[in-house]
C-alpha cells in the first residue's frame, strides 16, 4: 500500500499525536507507531535499526469512525476505535487500539480535531 504514498509529511498536516497502537485486521494483532496529522493517520512498524517503515496511511477524506471502543474494566489495548473505507464496504477494518480509556479520549479528541480541520478545507474549495 505504501508504493503509492508521498512521503512530504507536511502535506498531511500539524503533527497532533503520536504513540504506541495495536493495530488488529483480519484477526492479526500487531503493535505499531501511529502518527495522527490533521489530514491522515500513518501507522507504522519499526524496521531495521530503529527506523520506521510506514505501512498504512488512512486519510480523512477516504476513511471514517465507525465504532468506538470503551469497555467497562477493559485490559491494556482494549481501548480504541476502528475505521472503515467510506465507499468500499468491502474493504478490511482497521480496530486501532491503546493501552487505555484516557489515552482513548485523547486520541478521539484529536481525531475530531483533524476531521474538523479536513472539513474546513473541502468547504474552502
Amino acid at each position: 500500500q505504501n508504493k503509492d504514498l508521498e512521503n512530504d509529511f507536511y502535506s498531511y498536516g500539524k503533527l497532533l499525536k503520536d504513540g504506541e497502537i495495536m493495530l488488529k485486521t483480519n484477526n492479526k494483532s500487531v503493535k505499531r507507531f501511529a502518527f495522527l496529522f490533521e489530514q491522515c493517520i500513518l501507522i507504522c512498524k519499526k524496521g531495521e535499526h530503529s527506523s520506521l517503515e510506514i505501512q498504512h496511511l488512512l486519510d480523512f477524506e477516504s476513511y471514517e469512525v465507525a465504532e468506538r471502543f470503551d469497555p467497562p474494566g477493559g485490559s491494556k489495548f482494549s481501548f480504541g476505535w476502528s475505521m472503515k473505507q467510506r465507499l468500499d464496504l468491502l474493504a478490511p477494518l482497521y480496530h486501532i487500539l491503546v493501552k487505555t480509556s484516557d489515552q482513548a479520549a485523547v486520541w478521539m479528541a484529536k481525531l475530531e480535531e483533524g476531521y474538523s480541520y479536513c472539513a474546513t478545507l473541502a468547504a474552502a474549495d
